[in-house]
């Protein structure tokens, strides 16, 4: 991060002192022209302005390049601290994600506790339910005995 500052902060004092440091007109002039050997026919003033258009964009160009350039580096820290939000986001996220899912856990394990312990409890009650029927059927056939012996006692 700090360095990418330093990238940034050498741009802008680049592009400062690209300001201040800019050719006069006849510098232009003399940087748009092209250099002519010291035998090569001179040309007339016609020949010169064709030369002037045809040599390219004007030599200040390099500011704006570098302008552009600033711009961009801007952007991609911009786009970079975004980045860096966007992955804190999601740590969180994942973190909060991961402790629902544990405290899911939790109840779905607590729940199978109460639901084993309510079959325990079913099976329980239907043993005793079991052994009540069993004992009053037994208690009611004992006395049905008694009572088909007793007539029979009573006839003899």
């Amino acid at each position: 991060m700090d360095l990418r500052q330093d990238s940034l902060s050498s741009l802008r004092e680049l592009i400062r002192r690209a300001g201040r440091d800019r050719p006069n007109d006849a510098e232009r002039d003399y940087q748009r022209q092209p250099q002519q050997a010291p035998d090569a026919p001179v040309q007339n003033a016609t020949g010169s302005a064709q030369q002037d258009r045809r040599a390219g964009p004007p030599a200040d160009d390099w500011s704006g390049t570098l302008d552009l350039v600033l711009r961009a580096s801007e952007k991609l820290v911009a786009s970079e601290e975004r980045v860096r939000d966007l992955e804190a986001e999601v740590r969180e996220l994942t973190e909060s994600a991961s402790q629902e899912i544990e405290q899911l856990r939790a109840q779905v394990a607590d729940l199978q506790r109460q639901l084993n312990d309510a079959e325990a409890g079913r099976r329980h009650a239907e043993d005793w339910l079991r052994r009540l029927n069993d004992a009053v059927r037994e208690r009611f056939r004992h006395e049905a005995a008694q009572d088909r012996e007793a007539p029979a006692a009573q006839a003899s």
